[in-house]
C-alpha cells in the first residue's frame, strides 16, 4: 500500500527495479526545460568537433551551459520578491541544468556504446 508521500518521493518503485529514462525525465525535469537536454547534446557534439577543447572538459562545459540556460529561463519566468525567492530560483536552475547536462551525456554514452557493440 502506497501513501501519497511514497508516490511523490519514490515514483520509481512502481517500475519493479528498473529505472526507465522516461520516468526519470518526466518526474524530475521541468516540462518547460524538456528541450534543454537535446540542446546540450547538440552543443556537446559541436564541442567535440572543436580542436581546441579537450574531450575531458566537455561534460563540465555542458554542465555550466545547462545551469546558465536554466538560470536564464528560471529568472525570466519567476517573480522574484525577496532573497528567498531568488535563492529558490537559483537552486531550481542549478538542479535543472545539472539534470539536463547529465541526460545529454547519458544519451551520448548510450549512442557511443551501441556503436561500440555494433563494431564487435
Amino acid at each position: 500500500m502506497h501513501t501519497i508521500w511514497q508516490e511523490r518521493f519514490f515514483p520509481l518503485e512502481r517500475k519493479k527495479g528498473t529505472i526507465a529514462l522516461e520516468v526519470l525525465f518526466t518526474n524530475y525535469l521541468k516540462t518547460e526545460l524538456a528541450v534543454l537536454p537535446a540542446v546540450l547534446y547538440v552543443l556537446g557534439r559541436m564541442l567535440k568537433q572543436a580542436s581546441f577543447i579537450k574531450d575531458k572538459n566537455i561534460p563540465l562545459l555542458l554542465g555550466i551551459a545547462g545551469v546558465l540556460i536554466a538560470l536564464l529561463w528560471t529568472l525570466g519566468t519567476t517573480a522574484i520578491f525577496n532573497l528567498n525567492c531568488f535563492l529558490m530560483a537559483c537552486f531550481a536552475a542549478v538542479t535543472q541544468g545539472i539534470l539536463s547536462a547529465g541526460t545529454a551525456i547519458y544519451v551520448h554514452q548510450l549512442f557511443k556504446q551501441q556503436k561500440k557493440d555494433k563494431d564487435k
